[in-house]
């Protein structure tokens, strides 16, 4: 799986005694486990890292914390693959009741699976109820053909609306190391206050993370009743010109569009 954005990598071979979790790192294979250490952002399922500075502990506003898997499953496995379904509902038990899923048109096996930590649940409140769904990462491997990557976004809200769309554009990108952040989101803003005014936009919303010593990961949806109608918006000469100044604090990033199904438990 390649994906153009930073990552943290869960890798499924290596020895049982090492955390299951790299952070940031090359793709580990199951011929040379490394270890790496963990940063920010990452953690082991069912063991949520209460350090990471951009997740407030503060739920006084009640901020969504957005997670984001994203996972390359075997051929032939759906969304109502009963491991996978297993594997949601274990989720749900332990406390995460929204849920978003979807593949990625691009990757037709490429999984994107977004929980909402809401209403003051936070990551250090969730429990992986290992008795009864059994092991998360031995589960996820039977179906999976890839390590997964996982990342933690904070909104002051999150528009559900986004995630309803017929496809989301759901976007990673990485800042340059030394972009100018407030003026990034300057722009940023603008542009999804002028998507929210489109006709053919649902709803838009995005995050950054920041944190000392990694470059800047901005996580944008974009809820479009097509690909090729987010397509032919972003080809017109003023869509062009906001992109251009983007450009310019960008260093990578990846785009998919996603048909999510969305469930509450």
């Amino acid at each position: 799986m390649s994906i153009t954005s930073p990552r943290c990598l869960h890798p499924f071979y290596k020895l049982l005694h090492l955390r299951l979790l790299t952070c940031l790192g090359p793709s580990v294979s199951a011929s040379s486990p490394r270890a790496y250490k963990p940063r920010h952002g990452c953690t082991d399922p069912g063991l949520p890292r209460t350090d990471r500075p951009h997740l407030p502990l503060d739920t006084e506003d009640m901020p969504n914390i957005v997670e984001l898997v994203i996972v390359d499953l075997k051929e032939g496995v759906g969304k109502d693959d009963p491991v996978f379904t297993k594997l949601r509902e274990g989720v749900a038990k332990g406390g995460l009741k929204r849920q978003s899923f979807g593949f990625s048109v691009e990757h037709p096996q490429r999984l994107y699976w977004t929980f909402y930590f809401e209403n003051g649940f936070e990551p250090k409140d969730f429990k992986w109820p290992q008795e009864e769904y059994g092991d998360y990462i031995e589960q996820l491997k039977t179906i999976a053909t890839s390590d997964f990557t996982r990342y933690y976004f904070t909104f002051p809200s999150f528009p559900h609306e986004v995630t309803a769309a017929p496809i989301t554009e759901t976007a990673l990108i990485t800042l340059k190391a030394d972009a100018d952040v407030a003026a990034f989101k300057a722009i940023q803003d603008a542009l999804v206050g002028k998507l929210k005014q489109a006709p053919v936009v649902q709803e838009a919303a995005y995050a950054i993370t920041t944190e000392a010593g990694a470059n800047p990961i901005v996580l944008l949806f974009v809820g479009w009743p097509s690909a090729e109608a987010h397509q032919e918006l972003v080809s017109r000469p003023e869509s062009k010109e906001v992109m251009g100044k983007l450009h310019s604090f960008i260093e990578k990033g990846d785009v998919a569009h996603i048909p999510y199904t969305n469930k509450e438990y």
